[in-house]
């Protein structure tokens, strides 16, 4: 029994570790985007499935809606996996038992936007403004997880592809966290 609370409590020391790490590398700009063309539909349904597990314990369904001419972003692939994976741990964390996660991806002539949404208990106003910010965690999340850094990562990691996050929630009616990237051309390589 007390293997089990030293050991949970190194993993989530070592977590808290690397995400400080990862902030402070993304505040400081030490992290140059190794930008590429690719498939983001491709990569929220792997992260999709990778949650799987996770989502089934609290009986949480997963979707991932988009259709099939979605073209290829040009963005760092492991940074926006981060970001995806960063809202998704979020959604998992808010959603109620029995819920639902979408990821809906949708694009237009320059952008693929990308919306996580959940069905959990929703930020307040006031809260919407500061829940980017490093250390800061809803008040809906009555045993804290995490040190509040998830959200400050993906918003560091969007401005790093000159871009930004909004968030979108009701309280009782769910969050939608939405971003874009933009879309690969052959200019946008050079």
């Amino acid at each position: 029994n007390y293997f089990t609370i030293i050991r949970n409590s190194s993993e989530k020391l070592s977590r808290l570790v690397n995400q400080l790490f990862e902030y402070s590398k993304l505040e400081a700009n030490q992290i140059e985007p190794q930008k590429e063309p690719f498939q983001i539909t491709e990569l929220a349904l792997d992260i999709s499935s990778k949650l799987e597990v996770i989502a089934a314990k609290k009986n949480i369904s997963i979707e991932v809606q988009t259709k099939n001419d979605i073209p290829l972003i040009f963005a760092d692939i492991s940074l926006v996996e981060r970001a995806i994976q960063n809202l998704m741990d979020n959604a998992l964390k808010f959603s109620r038992d029995n819920g639902k996660i979408t990821i809906h991806i949708t694009s237009n002539r320059q952008f693929v936007e990308v919306m996580v949404k959940d069905n959990g208990p929703g930020i307040s106003e006031d809260e919407q403004s500061i829940i980017f910010e490093r250390f800061q965690q809803s008040s809906k999340n009555k045993e804290p997880q995490g040190a509040g850094l998830g959200l400050a990562i993906v918003k560091k990691i969007l401005e790093i592809h000159n871009s930004s996050i909004k968030v979108v929630s009701k309280p009782n009616y769910g969050t939608a966290f939405l971003f874009q990237l933009p879309i690969y051309t052959e200019s946008a390589s050079l």
